[in-house]
């Protein structure tokens, strides 16, 4: 799938060094729930739940966002089940670098 300027897909293993470059950045951070910034055992734990939960029961859809013809994940995006809620929610988180363009 892709809008103007970016690429969504699923998320692969592949995907680990470019989801921690984001996750570990505590400004990113900022805005997600959790720590300020994520250790690489827990950027794995949400890597394999991106992969995992991708179509679930609940209707899970959470992409790599990439920019059109690159291979780098910059963020990611979707709706995603949230179980302490019991409700969908959207989520999207950029990396830094991004920020600002729009």
């Amino acid at each position: 799938m892709q809008s103007k300027r970016l690429e969504y897909r699923k998320f692969d293993y592949d995907d680990f060094d470019d989801l921690t470059e984001i996750m570990s950045n505590p400004n990113v951070c900022e805005y997600i729930p959790g720590d300020p910034s994520y250790s690489k055992e827990v950027i794995e734990k949400w890597l394999n739940h991106f992969i995992r939960t991708y179509n679930d029961e609940h209707g899970t859809r959470l992409f790599a966002i990439l920019e059109q013809g690159k291979s780098k994940v910059i963020g990611y995006g979707g709706i995603g089940y949230v179980k302490e809620f019991d409700q969908m929610e959207i989520m999207y988180v950029l990396n830094e670098s991004v920020w600002g363009k729009g």
